[in-house]
């Protein structure tokens, strides 16, 4: 959610623009008028926590197509890839999901691409292709096939990149740590070992 409200209102380019003296406002869009899809499973619950808390937090102001993922190529059926405005991956795999096929057919021009899921679902040559003309408007991601990435992405002012930090939170590592000694001593105790 904090990379689409921060690629929504261009806000780390205008960061930038600020500290080096150049006052310019670029116009923005408002999240909760957006059309947005998810790569997550039908139903969302299928996608796990990740793709449920995107649903939860903005189900009430966003309306989710849900997809069936069947694959690369069926991945999202026709008529749901015409509306978007953002589109946000909560997908697993190491397959490309969007390549160059998949981005041209978007319906519209300008579209929000957010990936904090698997750098390898994003073609990031085709990606580029459509940044630079325009059929996807901006990109945030925080996910890349390999990492350290220091590819063309990083030379593009319609793109936000961040060094894998989804999880890089303190109460979330906590929890992430609670929960597996959790699931530790319940599945001990399943064995008869506690």
């Amino acid at each position: 959610m904090g990379l689409m409200l921060a690629a929504l209102r261009s806000i780390s380019l205008q960061d930038r623009n600020v500290r080096q003296g150049h006052w310019k406002k670029y116009m923005g869009g408002l999240l909760q008028i957006k059309w947005w899809v998810s790569s997550a499973l039908e139903p969302l619950a299928a996608s796990g926590g990740i793709g449920q808390g995107v649903r939860l937090r903005g189900g009430s102001t966003m309306i989710l197509s849900r997809l069936r993922w069947t694959g690369p190529k069926g991945f999202l059926s026709p008529s749901s890839w015409e509306r978007p405005d953002i589109i946000s991956l909560h997908a697993s795999g190491k397959e490309c999901l969007l390549g160059a096929e998949e981005m041209n057919s978007l319906g519209k021009r300008g579209v929000l691409l957010v990936n904090t899921a698997r750098g390898e679902l994003i073609d990031d040559r085709a990606l580029c292709a459509c940044l630079k003309e325009g059929k996807i408007g901006y990109a945030a991601l925080d996910v890349f096939a390999e990492e350290p990435y220091t590819g063309p992405l990083c030379a593009m002012k319609n793109v936000i990149l961040t060094p894998h930090i989804g999880s890089y939170a303190l109460e979330s590592r906590l929890l992430m740590e609670e929960t597996a000694i959790s699931n530790l001593l319940r599945g001990l105790r399943q064995a008869g070992v506690l």
